[in-house]
């Protein structure tokens, strides 16, 4: 019998958010049902070196009682020369801006991510556009 070990790698960016759109599609004005969309470029940390791109998608799943919303989201994270990441969790606004941190689980990938699993750890560095994104990441 031949056991393999899982291969670890932690992955760390810089995110630049470059497009942010909103589709009121619940009541009108910011509400539980709206989607949104944005798109970010991934930097080596500290430069300006691009590493990938980032696109996702959340839908808005509930309102807290200070107003904030909870949404549902989905990213496809798109590392140059290696493969796609994707990932899906909940972010909680309130917390998100404080800058506290969001986890996202790693459901998959493909290239060199095929199969991938683990966790993206998204770090808001500067509120709205910018955070700190670090993801490890198991491979079978």
């Amino acid at each position: 019998m031949v056991i393999y070990a899982a291969e670890q790698l932690e992955l760390i960016f810089d995110e630049q958010t470059i497009s942010f759109r909103i589709e009121d599609r619940g009541m009108p004005g910011e509400s539980v049902g709206d989607l949104v969309f944005f798109d970010a470029i991934l930097f080596e940390p500290g430069t300006s070196n691009q590493k990938g791109i980032k696109n996702a998608e959340c839908e808005t799943i509930d309102q807290r009682p200070d107003g904030k919303f909870v949404l549902s989201c989905q990213e496809t994270i798109n590392i140059f020369g290696s493969g796609t990441i994707f990932t899906e969790g909940k972010i909680d606004q309130g917390r998100f801006e404080r800058p506290k941190f969001e986890k996202l689980k790693i459901t998959d990938g493909n290239g060199i991510y095929t199969g991938a699993k683990g966790t993206e750890t998204i770090t808001q560095t500067r509120f709205p556009d910018q955070a700190r994104i670090e993801m490890k990441v198991s491979l079978p």
